[in-house]
């Protein structure tokens, strides 16, 4: 397997440990947990990770020998092993169990390249029409992200939470915009493109 390091990261992990103080450790373990998540899910299905990538919040794996169905799994399996960890912890560990939850909820928004989109477009492609599933998934997403920018603007003015919640819809609106150009296929498994 083949591990990246691309420059983002370093200003993505700069970031959060300015952002988190001292909880930082603990968002990055949440992180951890979420990516060991979906490498377990692809070994036991009997896939094979080529290239595991960090970059500026995100994370791609790059896997072979995995179908669309075994890959939708592969991605609900990081957000269920969060949503897994807030339940187990929300007692005793209530600020790691929020981060789980906020982590798993963020991944399962219908928006490409997110976990949530990834699962609803390899279950689109099982289907005897995968060309409609890209259009689908990014008119979807589109919505999505509009939405969000909307509520996020609103939310800024009517409840003065800042620029927050507009800085994080638009960091989701421009990674949408920037996975135009990667193609229709799917994030875990080149196998599955056809």
């Amino acid at each position: 397997m083949k591990v990246e390091i691309k420059p983002g990261f370093a200003a993505f992990f700069s970031l959060m440990t300015l952002l988190c103080g001292r909880y930082a450790a603990q968002f990055f373990a949440v992180l951890l947990v979420h990516e060991a998540g979906h490498f377990a899910a692809c070994y036991l299905l009997g896939g094979k990770v080529r290239r595991f990538s960090l970059r500026f919040a995100d994370c791609e794996i790059e896997t072979a020998d995995l179908g669309y169905g075994a890959e939708a799994i592969c991605a609900a399996v990081g957000p269920a092993v969060n949503i897994f960890l807030f339940f187990l912890l929300k007692r005793n560990a209530p600020v790691f169990a929020a981060m789980n939850f906020l982590l798993a909820s963020y991944n399962l928004l219908p928006v490409w390249p997110l976990d949530g989109a990834r699962c609803v477009y390899c279950l689109l492609c099982t289907g005897k029409h995968a060309e409609y599933a890209w259009v689908a998934i990014r008119l979807c997403g589109l919505v999505i992200c509009s939405a969000l920018l909307i509520f996020a603007l609103a939310a800024g003015v009517l409840w003065k939470l800042g620029l927050w919640p507009l800085a994080a819809a638009l960091l989701l609106f421009s990674r949408l915009a920037l996975t135009a150009e990667r193609g229709n296929g799917c994030f875990f498994s080149d196998a599955a493109i056809e």
